[in-house]
């Protein structure tokens, strides 16, 4: 045997569990955590009505589904040069700024801007080497 190689080639009992299926176990306890869903709310109000909160937020988190934020429509965002980007990122910050999107989507857009930028600044350079080597 090879290291790093401890089984043979070839899977003989098949392809295994499907992507994304959920384990027996873990189907099990989510149906019985939704079928007592309303007695442990109301245990956990009561808890925290008492000063327990520690527990009121144990249950609630594995009841409740976490709140996400709302996607925010910016529209079309220009990006094919440098100047472009620059001018996208300037508009998020503003937005930002203003309270129109929520800071944390405002620095996911500016990571996406960033990394736009990145690109057209790569491909910048890479015409303009390819134009040296051409003329040597």
């Amino acid at each position: 045997m090879a290291r790093g190689r401890p089984f043979e080639a070839g899977n003989k009992f098949g392809r295994g569990r499907p992507r994304g299926s959920r384990n027996k176990t873990t189907v099990l306890a989510q149906e019985l955590l939704e079928s007592h869903a309303e007695p442990v709310v109301r245990k956990a109000l009561m808890m925290a009505i008492q000063g327990d909160t520690a527990a009121m937020k144990l249950c609630m988190d594995r009841i409740l589904p976490v709140h996400r934020e709302v996607p925010v429509k910016f529209g079309p965002l220009p990006t094919a040069t440098a100047a472009e980007v620059s001018k996208a990122a300037e508009k998020v910050v503003q937005d930002v700024a203003a309270g129109k999107i929520p800071i944390a989507q405002g620095l996911a857009m500016s990571g996406l801007l960033e990394m736009r930028r990145r690109t057209v600044e790569t491909e910048s350079l890479d015409g303009r080497v390819r134009n040296l080597e051409e003329r040597q």
